[in-house]
């Protein structure tokens, strides 16, 4: 078997060389398919054994890895930014914070590719080739342990995605594709200034070297400064209210399975980015700046995003304020600083990419062939689409935190710290109200599109067959989620090195060590 470092090349080396072969197939369709689907299955087997080995390691060693020496990784020096200034180098690495991320981003990738043949058009082979390269610099961004590495990627990211919903998209294709790209390209150059600030007194973009940087702020650029400027890129991406509004119409717009991509995966992008820089890197500033911005940004979401589904007619349009307001649990998790609610920050990450992509994929089988998703125009569907449809339901009923599915232990982690940490009593009952009305809204703008679209006497009695591809894709993802519900510990250990790290560096302000409660097992504490 082959080992890390091999690993860590060819996960996004893979994708990257299938893009070019996918380019040079250019207008040949099924050519092009058969290669990006060939790439992304031999990337997604490597990275399987990457993060496999991973998991293992952390279940059975417990160690607390200080130094990315101490990680399976892979590094190229790249000399200085400047005469004097931080040291930069190509460093990649896989830890309990990135892995399941790894395991995201190229099992929702194969979905994505192997249902995109209906929209390519005259032109597959770009098209592959642009998926290729945004999964490709996606998983450069998670795996990339210098951080000025990790935000070229991060912002490379932008490319594939303009070209896809600026070409494939869409009536207003080019607005959403612009509003998409400037947003974020806005809020990461904050983010670079802050990250610039941070490394430049370090003398290294290296995260571990940054994590133990004791630089305290310079003129205008205090800690709470630098940490605002990093957090607004990943504020921006994720996204957060008030800074949301790119997303609905970018989301609509962009081929279903281009969606899929983007709420699945790369919105996990920013929530990445303040786990690996705001709570390791400034704990302190993710305590106090952070639970009061953050927080109060992630609840607004919670609530601007569970009215705005109800009241959508869309589906695609609820599923992406769907996904705004589930993220906001995720941060709610993150400012906990709590072991539990950051355990359970990460699992909720996985968690709901594989729920979105289900959703969306799913979504955008119904779409081709109805050559709609508003909501008044569908009835019956489950008659009409009896496995696309009933594995539609089976993800809703997942995206609500159905005990014994995926989002249920997330979300209950993320609330667990929320609330054990004192962050629910800091925001105050109106926020607390906030949090839990999001989880009631959430049921019911559900069962009402369940009861609207899906039940019912369709206007035509024909059942539409079902793809063996399709059934593989969508049944491949209920798999996961119904695994993920049932199984999560696994999962949750991943991440137990790394968050006793945070502990030593970083102990819990007024409360003991919190367990890492699972429903339906016994309670762990993570320094067990």
């Amino acid at each position: 078997m082959p080992n890390a470092a091999t690993l860590l090349i060819l996960v996004p080396l893979l994708p990257l060389l299938g893009a070019l072969v996918c380019l040079a197939a250019g207008s040949r369709r099924a050519l092009a398919c058969y290669m990006a689907e060939t790439f992304i299955l031999l990337a997604l087997a490597a990275g399987t054994l990457l993060v496999w080995n991973q998991a293992n390691l952390a279940e059975t060693s417990g160690l607390s890895f200080r130094n990315t020496e101490d990680l399976p990784n892979f590094e190229i020096s790249l000399g200085r930014l400047g005469d004097r200034g931080p040291k930069v180098a190509l460093n990649l690495a896989i830890d309990g914070l990135n892995a399941w991320l790894v395991f995201l981003t190229l099992g929702v990738g194969a979905a994505v590719i192997a249902t995109s043949k209906s929209w390519v058009g005259e032109y597959p082979g770009a098209a592959m080739a642009l998926l290729l390269l945004a999964v490709s610099f996606t998983l450069m961004a998670f795996l990339s342990m210098d951080m000025l590495v990790f935000y070229v990627f991060f912002e490379l990211t932008l490319v594939p995605m303009f070209l896809l919903v600026g070409i494939w998209g869409g009536p207003d294709r080019q607005i959403a594709a612009q509003r998409m790209f400037l947003y974020t390209l806005a809020g990461g150059l904050c983010t670079l200034l802050g990250l610039l600030a941070l490394a430049v007194p370090a003398g290294d973009f290296n995260w571990t070297v940054l994590i133990n940087s004791d630089f305290s702020g310079e003129g205008i650029f205090s800690r709470p400064v630098i940490f605002v400027l990093l957090m607004a890129g990943f504020i921006v991406k994720t996204p957060l209210v008030p800074f949301h509004t790119w997303q609905a119409i970018t989301y609509v717009q962009a081929p279903t399975p281009v969606t899929a991509f983007l709420s699945a995966v790369m919105a996990k992008l920013g929530l990445y980015g303040m786990l690996r820089l705001g709570v390791f890197v400034m704990p302190d500033e993710m305590q106090t700046v952070g639970a009061h911005l953050l927080g109060s940004f992630a609840v607004a979401s919670i609530v601007y995003g569970a009215l705005c589904a109800f009241g959508s007619r869309d589906i695609k349009s609820l599923l992406a304020y769907s996904s705004l307001s589930h993220l906001g649990y995720v941060v709610l998790g993150l400012v906990s600083l709590d072991p539990s609610g950051l355990q359970g920050a990460v699992f909720h990450m996985v968690a709901h990419g594989v729920v979105t992509a289900g959703l969306l994929l799913a979504a955008g089988m119904i779409e081709a062939h109805e050559q709609t998703l508003v909501r008044t125009d569908l009835k019956g569907l489950l008659s009409r689409y009896p496995a696309v449809g009933g594995l539609f339901v089976f993800f809703c009923l997942a995206s609500v935190g159905v005990p014994g599915l995926s989002q249920f232990v997330g979300e209950f982690l993320c609330l667990f710290g929320f609330f054990k940490s004192g962050v629910a009593t800091l925001l105050g009952p109106i926020a607390v109200f906030g949090v839990m009305a999001g989880l009631f809204l959430g049921g019911w703008y559900t069962m009402t599109l369940i009861q609207e679209s899906f039940s019912g006497t369709p206007e035509t009695e024909e059942t539409v067959p079902v793809k063996p591809r399709q059934l593989v894709v969508l049944g491949s993802l209920a798999a996961v989620v119904l695994w993920l519900g049932l199984s999560p510990q696994f999962v949750l250990e991943t991440s137990g090195p790394e968050i006793k790290l945070l502990e030593q560096r970083h102990p819990a302000p007024a409360t003991p060590v919190a367990s890492a409660v699972v429903p339906g097992s016994a309670p762990r504490t993570i320094a067990e």
